[in-house]
């Protein structure tokens, strides 16, 4: 708790020249709100929804939850995220919790910045392009039932750390991005908790969530105007797993942004592979208004 509070008070402390700026302009404040609903294999179905505030220093609230076929309980979880968004630096702290659902929940939290290069020179193909990393900390809790071998309930916990880097590149209306990145853990009770993670695929857009614990993973994904009011994209992403025999994920997808004035609206499809296990898929819709 205390490292996060020191990250939300450096951010605050570096923008705080643009923070009193914003609030002496009231237009600078918009507010929007969003939500999403997927529907997939297995009986899977997920909602999420946010509402945000501010323009260049934003504050931000979602939640999400899903259920699917075998499961007695709804998972959900609460999240906030605080951002500072300049013409070069971009900076962020997120914080999310989920509550107990089946014996298992988790609390996390993590940092990440980044910074946006400009051409030289205007109007040429080259737009911008971004470096950017990010670390967080996932605190797992899974509570093991008593049982005739070991007639104690007990609790496993597992601290795990991921450290990403990623890029991106605009030009010629596209934007080409791609991110890697690294988990490490303090403790090896994967085989315990692996039940509780529920073998969840780690999906780049229409859902986000877990398959098990990962080792490591990288996307990539590319967006293109193809109208002011038009952006379809195409994604990848691959994740390696640390439980022994868990074979590797890949996972495809596609979909479309629109926008007209304040109103947006997304579509979003993904197909999962995974090897020995049968390919699912999830077809997301999500809309935004922002005042």
């Amino acid at each position: 708790m205390k490292r996060l509070l020191a990250a939300l008070a450096f951010v605050a402390l570096l923008g705080a020249p643009a923070l009193a700026q914003e609030a002496a302009e009231p237009s600078a404040w918009p507010v929007k709100f969003g939500g999403k609903r997927t529907t997939g294999s297995g009986g899977y179905k997920g909602r999420s929804g946010y509402v945000q505030v501010g323009s260049q220093w934003r504050l931000r609230a979602g939640f999400s939850d899903y259920t699917f076929d075998g499961t007695t309980t709804t998972t959900r979880t609460g999240s906030l995220r605080a951002s500072y968004q300049g013409e070069h630096l971009s900076l962020g702290v997120n914080v999310s919790v989920t509550p107990r659902a089946e014996e298992y929940r988790n609390r996390a939290w993590g940092v990440e910045g980044g910074w946006v290069f400009l051409p030289e020179e205007e109007g040429g193909a080259l737009e911008e392009w971004e470096l950017n990393g990010w670390w967080s900390q996932t605190r797992h809790h899974q509570s093991v039932l008593a049982t005739p071998a070991l007639p104690v309930q007990r609790e496993l916990i597992i601290n795990q750390h991921d450290l990403g880097v990623g890029a991106s590149i605009t030009a010629w209306k596209a934007t080409l991005s791609a991110d890697a990145y690294a988990s490490f853990y303090d403790q090896d009770y994967f085989e315990d908790l692996n039940a509780a993670a529920r073998r969840r695929p780690r999906l780049s857009s229409a859902v986000s969530l877990v398959n098990g614990f990962p080792r490591s993973g990288a996307s990539a994904r590319l967006d293109y105007e193809a109208a002011s009011w038009l952006v379809p994209y195409v994604s990848y992403s691959r994740t390696n797993y640390r439980v022994a025999g868990q074979p590797v994920s890949h996972v495809l997808g596609g979909g479309a942004a629109l926008t007209y004035k304040a109103v947006g609206v997304e579509v979003g499809y993904e197909k999962v592979r995974q090897q020995g296990a049968y390919d699912t898929s999830y077809l997301s819709l999500g809309g935004s208004l922002r005042f």
